[in-house]
């Protein structure tokens, strides 16, 4: 391996690369299509939104260990000792073993979809299938426990923007995150017709394409109603299916188009020089969620489903009590 990983285009076999294009080009034809679909945007395909563009930086990476792009790599050359490698250079790079794994899986997905069109042997796939994540993990970097100060003062700040269109917006996505405990993806795909207003209660899909309900208390109701009132006043055509969260010019116009998760995370970024206060981020919000749920010794089961958590496990990383408790133990030990 020590001869592969310092030339790490030698795993690119030139010859049979070119077998590859032409087989694609030879299916290209059959289809009277030039919109072959490569083995990883088959893959991508398959995923929720959520997790899309994840995925698609994670195979963006690994073409970029061989100089490549997704679109060029030749996935279908994928073999045992190949993955090894790509895992053995991410591991180098100091990325936590979770993080490797996750890469790891998302390799898998991708032999599975070349399998699915005969891209590879079974054989090869198997092989590539059998190999394990990585074990151990890391300390995991503390987040914000947000106050009632704190949230006080960032809705100040909507209150008082200049632009009152983007205050009301901002002001509802920070109560909704606040109050409902959503990650940013869950919050920019909110559609207006899984909104329950009678029975205060709103549909999301979250991780892994798994759709939850969450309900809400009447101050979260009240800041949806304030955005809606604005959206419905102005000359929009809105559908029921509408995306809830849309874009807001500085004129103070909406348009019709979802915002996005970087529009979420500039959003604390601006509000955070005018408060000047620690640095904090959108998904400190829902720390301090599931934080305040676990104070209010709420069973961490019923938690989990609220968030949409694989496992109890997880749900607990998030109670930054927890190190606070740990950190005052150790240091009040005396001798």
């Amino acid at each position: 391996m020590t001869e592969l990983i310092d030339s790490p285009t030698a795993l690119i076999d030139t010859q049979e690369e070119d077998i590859f294009f032409n087989k694609r080009n030879m299916l290209r034809d059959a289809n009277h299509s030039t919109s072959y679909i490569g083995p990883a945007e088959s893959y991508l395909r398959t995923l929720s939104d959520l997790s899309q563009s994840t995925i698609r930086s994670y195979l963006r990476n690994i073409a970029r260990l061989f100089d490549k792009n997704i679109e060029d790599f030749p996935w279908h050359q994928l073999d045992q000792d190949v993955v090894i490698y790509i895992l053995d250079n991410l591991t180098k790079t100091g990325l936590a073993p979770g993080t490797v794994g996750s890469y790891l899986s998302a390799i898998k997905g991708v032999c599975l979809s070349a399998l699915n069109k005969k891209l590879i042997s079974p054989e090869r796939h198997h092989l590539i299938n059998i190999i394990k994540k990585p074990k151990g993990s890391r300390v995991k970097k503390e987040g914000t426990l947000l106050s009632a100060e704190n949230i006080r003062d960032l809705i100040n700040t909507c209150d008082q923007d200049l632009n009152k269109t983007k205050g009301v917006r901002d002001k509802a996505i920070i109560i909704i995150l606040r109050g409902c405990g959503l990650r940013r993806t869950e919050l920019i795909n909110i559609r207006i017709n899984r909104i329950n207003f009678t029975d205060k209660k709103l549909t999301v899909v979250g991780k892994g394409n798994k759709e939850r309900e969450i309900w809400f208390s009447e101050r979260v109701k009240q800041a949806i109603l304030d955005w809606l009132g604005m959206i419905y006043n102005s000359s929009l055509e809105i559908a029921a299916d509408n995306f809830l969260f849309l874009r807001a010019h500085k004129s103070g116009k909406i348009i019709n188009q979802r915002i996005c998760s970087q529009t979420v995370f500039d959003i604390f970024q601006a509000k955070q020089k005018l408060m000047m206060v620690k640095k904090f981020g959108p998904h400190d919000f829902r720390r301090t969620y599931i934080t305040e749920l676990i104070n209010d010794g709420n069973a961490i089961e019923d938690i989990q489903g609220l968030v949409g958590h694989s496992s109890p496990e997880t749900t607990r990383v998030y109670d930054l009590n927890k190190k606070r408790n740990l950190k005052k133990i150790g240091q009040d030990i005396t001798f």
